[in-house]
């Protein structure tokens, strides 16, 4: 078990990028739109898991497993 942080927006994981002593939680969960390799990266440099919502398409899946992603929530 573990806590899983929400993140919806821009400012919040720029802020979780640039302040990760201030966030504790085990995995987040990122709104597809503003996932980058960099940002999988930088999580997964920080220990955390990264789960991307919501992938839909081939093209996503394939999008979010070259980013390292570690989960994905889907509809289907």
């Amino acid at each position: 078990a573990g806590t899983v942080y929400v993140i919806s927006n821009e400012k919040i994981a720029q802020d979780v990028l640039k302040n990760p002593e201030k966030y504790d939680f085990d995995a987040a969960s990122v709104k597809s739109t503003l996932l980058s390799e960099e940002f999988v990266r930088d999580l997964h440099l920080n220990g955390r898991k990264v789960m991307a919502w919501t992938i839909n398409t081939l093209e996503q899946i394939r999008s979010a497993i070259d980013m390292g992603v570690d989960y994905a929530v889907t509809d289907y």
